[in-house]
């Protein structure tokens, strides 16, 4: 007969939390990555949320910053012993987790700008190259037309070409 696991209520809150801190992955795969049954992890969530009134803690205080009290509160949090982090983290009703959201979402940001950045002079140069083609384009049709005129006025009056 196999044995139903027991985990403890600590444990439960936790992976609960770290859940509701992950928002890349579905209850299914976070379930199947921390090796939990889905039944017994949607029981946990469910109670946390009756819990808590809908609203998780540590999240709401991360919630509540805007983007630059963020960048803030990651550049302060580096600078921070591993000791003095701890209590800096609880003071701020945030997570070592959520810090590192953060900063995975900052580093995107900065990436999605300079794609913007070089997509942008990219199609400048393009824009740029395609009106110098244009041009250049003319001045071939034009010569081309000089030379065809050249010749038929030659053959007109009689003046034989010089063949090089």
């Amino acid at each position: 007969m196999i044995r139903a696991r027991e985990y403890s209520d600590n444990f439960k809150e936790t992976m609960v939390k770290k859940y509701f801190l992950t928002k890349d992955l579905s209850m299914k795969s976070f379930c199947e990555e921390y090796d939990i049954p889905p039944s017994t992890f949607g029981a946990w969530r469910d109670k946390f949320i009756m819990n808590n009134d809908g609203i998780i803690p540590e999240i709401k205080g991360a919630m509540n910053y805007t983007d630059k009290e963020k960048l803030q509160l990651l550049l302060e949090s580096k600078t921070k012993s591993e000791v003095d982090l701890g209590l800096f983290l609880r003071e701020k009703g945030i997570t070592e987790d959520q810090l590192s959201l953060w900063e995975k979402e900052l580093f995107d940001l900065v990436d999605a700008k300079d794609s913007k950045s070089s997509l942008k002079n990219a199609k400048s140069e393009i824009k740029y190259l395609k009106k110098d083609l244009r041009k250049k384009e003319k001045a071939l049709a034009e010569t081309t037309a000089l030379l065809v005129l050249k010749k038929k006025a030659n053959l007109l009056l009689g003046i034989e070409e010089d063949e090089e």
